[in-house]
């Protein structure tokens, strides 16, 4: 994540690296009252990023964010708005 403890509103970016190029990579953002799903590529090096709005996330919260490059590669990390 770009930022761990975000303030309220704003952006966050997701930094994958795997060893699966020009794959799908998805993620679904775990906020406290609903889930949200973006979706990206990973680039010819296995690399990719995806923006997105974090909106008003309830403060002191952690949101987990699951990612999935391709069908053979998973993960989670997560962020805290302050």
């Amino acid at each position: 994540m770009s930022n761990p403890t975000p303030g309220d509103g704003g952006t966050e970016t997701l930094s994958v690296t795997s060893n699966v190029p020009k794959a799908a990579v998805s993620l679904v953002v775990h906020y406290k009252t609903k889930n949200t799903s973006y979706s990206g590529a990973s680039d010819t090096s296995g690399a990719g990023s995806i923006t997105f709005g974090i909106g008003r996330p309830t403060i002191g919260y952690t949101v987990i964010v699951d990612v999935t490059v391709g069908q053979r590669a998973s993960c989670s990390t997560s962020f805290t708005p302050q």
